[in-house]
């Protein structure tokens, strides 16, 4: 674990711009393997160069790694299911929406995550 000090009362505020980074990166490696699947991309070799490129992410190797472990289903229960980004992405906006910095990166998940609400699946990952 790593403790950095990000100036007074930062730690909140460090929390939330990471949220905003995992939700948008999520968001991202979910739509961006949708697609190479779609485009017969073999997902093993994609991954490994993925992993080499300007598109890595935590959140693309992890959601590679669930497809490739068959995991990312609507049954398998997740470590880090849709819920918990429900209401990191209310507290980002309005965090943003209080300074004057915008955050629209957020409203293509935000959407997607009303969606899986209203159809009661956010139980399930993004890699899904």
């Amino acid at each position: 674990k790593i403790c950095t000090y990000v100036g007074p009362g930062a730690g909140a505020a460090a929390k939330l711009v990471n949220q905003q980074l995992v939700i948008a990166n999520a968001h991202a490696a979910a739509e961006a393997l949708a697609l190479a699947q779609k485009l017969d991309c073999d997902l093993k070799q994609l991954a490994a160069l993925l992993n080499t490129s300007w598109g890595q992410s935590t959140m693309l190797d992890r959601a590679a790694g669930i497809i490739l472990n068959s995991q990312a289903t609507l049954e398998v229960k997740s470590a880090a299911p849709l819920r918990n980004f429900v209401k990191d992405i209310a507290l980002v906006q309005a965090e943003a929406l209080r300074v004057g910095v915008t955050a629209n990166c957020l409203e293509p998940p935000r959407n997607i995550l009303q969606h899986c609400a209203q159809h009661d699946l956010l139980h399930i990952d993004w890699a899904a």
